[in-house]
């Protein structure tokens, strides 16, 4: 058996179910891996470290000489530092190949990346996706906010998404997913409101809301607009993420979501945003089925095997 390590970053709901994908590709497509999921890489000794943005363990195995894949869906820019003050793309440099979840229609690997790039586009769990055309529902129109792993720069979304509901001429029911601000959010919350710590298999049902807000997460944007459910996305501050409005932008250009920066949103504007799209005065369309072609998860496996497999010779 050949141990691989494949450790994820902690922050952020999406790059573990990319993971679980991969990894599950990984394993079906070679029985003879082993595939570690937690440890260190002097701990396991393993023939190749896969890495999600845990840009830490890249310096590690360059060091001891063990093939590395970095799986990204951003990438730095040039005056970007780490907290030591090194420059942040030279840690990405480190790795031997680099699986960029992102369609290249859509982004771009900088001259100053010197790995391979392959770019697998958006690893999301299209088996679980609802089958057949979205259909308009009767009564109330849903509207779904979430954060994906919330922080504690969100309770200011949270409460600003409460405020503009009151403000809404549509008809509508709003629901939450407010994860450690349930009670909180709960005290005030308007009628209409529902606070919940978080929605089971949230992104399988994204499809039963009208409209979905969010924070600009890269894997929640990809799932939205493969589903086609219209959605406005509110990026986290510069300071707590600099990439979410990044992702957001690029997604608007596609035309599948509404990008707003958190310091140009109030409670006014947004419900004015939803009424809009709610009522389809601003429409918003379903991406591309070519940018979702074949099977990313699958894709990224290959490539990561074949790395492997070329460095074995």
């Amino acid at each position: 058996m050949t141990k691989i390590l494949f450790l994820s970053r902690k922050r952020g709901f999406g790059h573990k179910k990319r993971d679980d994908l991969i990894a599950e590709q990984l394993a079906a497509l070679d029985k003879s891996l082993e595939i570690v999921r937690s440890g260190t890489v002097s701990g396991e000794k393993p023939g190749l470290v896969i890495s999600d943005e845990r840009l830490d363990v890249l310096a590690e195995a360059r060091a001891k000489k063990i093939p590395s894949v970095l799986i990204t869906n951003w990438f730095p820019a040039k005056a970007w530092r780490s907290r030591a003050g090194k420059p942040s793309y030279k840690t990405f440099n480190k790795a031997g190949l680099i699986i960029f979840t992102d369609h290249p229609k859509v982004a771009a690997a900088p001259p100053f990346i010197r790995p391979p790039v392959f770019f697998s586009g958006p690893i999301i769990d299209k088996a679980r996706a609802p089958r057949g055309k979205r259909k308009k529902k009767k009564g109330p129109r849903r509207i779904l906010v979430t954060a994906g792993k919330t922080e504690p720069v969100d309770r200011e979304f949270f409460e600003t998404a409460a405020r503009a509901f009151r403000m809404m001429r549509t008809k509508a029911g709003m629901t939450v997913l407010a994860g450690g601000f349930k009670g909180r959010l709960s005290k005030s919350a308007p009628r209409g409101v529902k606070i919940e710590k978080y929605l089971p298999d949230a992104s399988a049902r994204y499809a039963e809301y009208d409209l979905v807000i969010t924070r600009g997460g890269h894997t929640t944007l990809w799932e939205l607009a493969f589903h086609g459910v219209p959605s406005i996305s509110i990026p986290r501050p510069f300071y707590a993420n600099p990439c979410n409005l990044g992702y957001a932008m690029n997604m608007e250009k596609l035309g599948t979501t509404k990008a707003i920066p958190q310091g140009f949103i109030t409670a006014s504007s947004l419900a004015y945003y939803m009424d809009n799209i709610l009522s389809g005065r601003t429409k918003l369309r379903k991406a591309d089925p070519a940018l979702f072609g074949g099977d990313a998860s699958r894709k990224a496996a290959l490539a990561i095997l074949r790395y492997f497999r070329a460095g074995r010779r």
